[in-house]
């Protein structure tokens, strides 16, 4: 009977300090970076009334294009939180 007791005990504390490990800590996972950086140098090339093909010239063509049409485009700036 303790036996049994013992190693139900022991399952379960098993099984509660398994819940707290996580995958992140083991598998390596490399930091990808994604897309065009830009430097301030870069951005301060572009002006107000460049076209589309002066400002891709400037900066450099876009990573991925929309396959749904390419006449839109989009300015993603950092912005602190609005309370």
């Amino acid at each position: 009977m303790r036996c049994k007791t013992l190693t139900a005990a022991a399952a379960v504390l098993l099984m509660l300090t398994a819940g707290c490990s996580t995958l992140e800590r083991v598998v390596y996972r490399p930091d990808i970076n994604q897309g065009n950086y830009l430097t301030p140098t870069d951005v301060a090339k572009v002006r107000v009334g460049m076209t589309q093909q002066q400002v891709a010239y400037a900066l450099g063509t876009p990573m991925m294009t929309d396959p749904f049409g390419t006449n839109t485009w989009f300015l993603c700036l950092p912005s602190a939180a609005r309370t």
